[in-house]
């Protein structure tokens, strides 16, 4: 606490005081607790306005007035009060009231040196408005007890620090202009509004805990954004937000309700080993960007999350659980069968990366399944034995590895009935060329190789095959009944209900 010596000695002070003098202000008056200027009443502090009055007087006069001529302004390990307040009655009888702290009147002030608040404590609201930041400015370790705002078209053209700062009530970014600015590890016990902000240059929330919600709505950051290993507990809103460059949420935890809705993102996203908890409500929605990058890789995932009108060719899921995730009207590419973006980047010589595959691949014919999907649960089927078969061959295990090149080229996994169509005419028209030769008559060797292919159909001749042509027939057989039966069950996938 102030001691009642340092009172009377403050009230003796000339107009202008030395650097010694400053200094025992510093020491035995703003770096003082001042917990008893006020009182709590019913949650809320009742200050004694005449300490908080010469507070602030003090500040302006001896403070700014001393550093004016200084590159740094240094408030580090103050201790600040709640703002002082006057009101101002225009012509028309309304009565406006504002706040005074630094500056008397800070309207469209333009400061230019570095300003340092490092460890510094504000036991009441923290307001800025129409002013011009030109210089550094650092709120490490700062703690803001009360509300915190920066309003009405403040512009900061040098950097920001809150790294580790804590801020205990709601705080207000919206709609402001920001170079570089960092939230390192820092702490939002409440609401976090960011809505409509700019940020020029790259922006640091990583390891940011938000305990309340979290808005970023309308922002746009035009530079790299680091959001790993941030703490979202509560509603978090990125609606209609842009992000020029790359975005990081890797290591990120999502517990609230989540909304990406219309999100503008022009480079890669990277969701890398976030979490997505509980039963909230996570929606990714009409994400929009040039040539959408997403990644997900060894992602957490809720149930309860849902992708609706998403454009996943580039996106990368590998080591994730993909089975109970919602995918609504969203674009998987033009193949005859899904390409994950993983595919396009694995090296395919490991057998552990076409396991994973396999295994994603799995992940999403069941996903698909799960909603009768059943063209992309095909895609996702046929992509899946794609990368059996590959691993098949690394294994040498080329037997099996035959029987599904064997159920590809000529079955299409069943997946497609062109194939089997394709197969059988191309059977029959060989076989039937080998068959010419029995008695040189081309009618009878067509009639007898869809005869071969197709036991059921009746031809003109008796006996058609005899002797060795016999075990010939037999093979056209085998592989006409196992080309028919492909071409019946994928005409069956392809029409479930």
């Amino acid at each position: 606490m102030i001691t009642e010596e340092t009172y009377k000695w403050i009230e003796k002070l000339d107009d202008t005081i030395d650097i010694t003098d400053y200094n025992r202000l510093v020491l035995n008056y703003f770096i003082i607790d001042k917990s008893d200027w006020y009182e709590e009443i019913e949650g809320k502090k009742k200050w004694d306005d005449l300490k908080v009055k010469q507070f602030w007087f003090l500040i302006r006069k001896y403070t700014m007035s001393y550093v004016t001529r200084q590159k740094l302004i240094n408030f580090e390990n103050f201790i600040f009060p709640d703002r002082e307040y006057y009101s101002h009655q225009f012509n028309s009888g309304k009565r406006i009231t504002q706040s005074m702290n630094f500056w008397r009147n800070i309207d469209d002030k333009k400061i230019s040196q570095n300003i340092n608040f490092k460890n510094a404590v504000f036991l009441g609201d923290f307001y800025i408005y129409k002013a011009v930041f030109k210089g550094f400015i650092n709120f490490e370790n700062t703690k803001f007890l009360g509300e915190f705002s920066i309003t009405q078209n403040c512009t900061f053209e040098g950097e920001i620090n809150f790294e580790n700062a804590i801020f205990n009530e709601n705080t207000f970014f919206h709609n402001q202009f920001f170079n570089k600015i960092n939230f390192y590890q820092a702490k939002f016990k409440s609401l976090a509004n960011f809505d409509d902000s700019i940020f020029k240059q790259s922006i640091n929330f990583e390891n940011t805990y938000f305990e309340k919600d979290a808005y970023f709505n309308g922002c746009k950051f035009n530079e790299n954004t680091n959001f790993e290993g941030a703490d979202f507990s509560q509603q978090t809103l990125f609606i209609d937000t842009e992000f020029k460059k790359e975005v990081s949420f890797s290591g990120a935890e999502f517990k609230g309700d989540t909304n990406f809705y219309r999100t503008e993102f022009y480079n890669l996203v990277n969701f890398e080993n976030s979490i997505f908890l509980g039963d909230k409500k996570f929606y990714f929605l009409d994400l929009e960007g040039d040539n959408l990058k997403l990644s997900f890789k060894n992602t957490i995932f809720s149930k309860s999350i849902l992708f609706r009108r998403i454009n996943f060719t580039n996106t990368t899921f590998l080591e994730s659980d993909l089975t109970d995730l919602k995918f609504r009207e969203c674009e998987w590419g033009n193949e005859s069968r899904i390409i994950l973006h993983d595919e396009k980047s694995i090296d395919f010589k490991e057998k552990s990366n076409l396991k994973s595959l396999e295994a994603l691949y799995r992940q999403l014919k069941k996903n698909f399944e799960t909603t009768k999907n059943w063209e992309l649960s095909g895609k996702a089927y046929v992509s899946e034995m794609e990368m059996r078969k590959r691993r098949l061959w690394l294994e040498r295990n080329y037997y099996q590895w035959f029987i599904y090149k064997f159920y590809d080229v000529f079955g299409g996994y069943t997946q497609d009935f062109g194939k089997p169509i394709v197969s059988l005419v191309g059977l029959i028209l060989v076989f039937s060329g080998l068959y010419f030769f029995i008695d040189y008559d081309i009618l009878k060797a067509f009639q007898r190789g869809v005869k071969g292919a197709l036991p059921y159909m009746q031809i003109d001749t008796e006996n058609p095959f005899t002797g060795y042509w016999l075990i010939l027939r037999n093979l056209e057989l085998v592989l006409g009944g196992t080309f028919l039966a492909f071409f019946i069950l994928a005409l069956r996938k392809r029409f479930k209900q």
